[in-house]
């Protein structure tokens, strides 16, 4: 009588087995196909820049008037009227913390003397503007509430505050453009020397897209 040995395998261990082995041949499909290749693609990217500007200015400006623009009328015609200088001729030193503001004090001349209800001073590079727009830039400046400076009972009143300058085309963001405010100044109530100032802005700046 012949036996025959045979060993007998539990139904779990086949299930394991039989894991073990597909697992064996998807990591041998894995290794052997080229599966690490990446896919590449090209992204446009448009960027849409809206119609903007963008004011600096100063805030605070200290003017200092040379004594000599106001200096007795010397020299004279032939028909006796004398003129201290000429219309523009003098500056006032304008301090803004190194910006570069410069303040121009042009008297306007009347035969024969000047007339100091109504002198204009112009303070130049008092804003800057940077802007993107298909149109022009401008810059309106107005008079503020703080039109009349005073120190103690001497009183300096600003009665007008302009930009002379025209609309202009949008310059960018890099190279901004500079504008000048011309106010016209009534001294007639100047009574001492010193600072005259106000609590409120003395003109407004605007900036309109046209």
């Amino acid at each position: 009588m012949v036996s025959f040995l045979s060993s007998q395998i539990p139904f779990g261990g086949i299930k394991n087995a039989l894991q073990k082995s597909l697992v064996a041949i998807t990591t041998l499909l894995a290794s052997a196909l080229p599966f690490q290749a990446k896919a590449q693609v090209g992204v446009d990217v448009v960027i849409d820049l809206p119609s903007i500007a963008i004011l600096n200015y100063v805030s605070e400006v200290t003017v200092t008037i040379p004594a000599a623009a106001f200096g007795t009328l010397i020299g004279g015609t032939a028909a006796g009227d004398g003129f201290a200088l000429a219309e523009g001729a003098l500056s006032a030193d304008a301090s803004a913390d190194g910006s570069g503001l410069q303040a121009d004090l042009s008297m306007a001349i009347t035969r024969p003397n000047l007339d100091f209800r109504s002198l204009n001073l112009v303070l130049k590079n008092a804003w800057a503007v940077r802007a993107i727009h298909k149109g022009d830039v401008e810059v309106r400046a107005v008079l503020g509430k703080g039109n009349l400076l005073e120190n103690g009972s001497s009183k300096i009143t600003v009665t007008d505050a302009k930009n002379p300058d025209k609309p202009f085309p949008a310059p960018g963001l890099r190279t901004p453009k500079y504008g000048d405010v011309q106010m016209t100044l009534d001294l007639s109530n100047a009574t001492a020397p010193g600072t005259h100032k106000a609590s409120a802005p003395t003109y407004t700046l605007e900036v309109k897209l046209l």
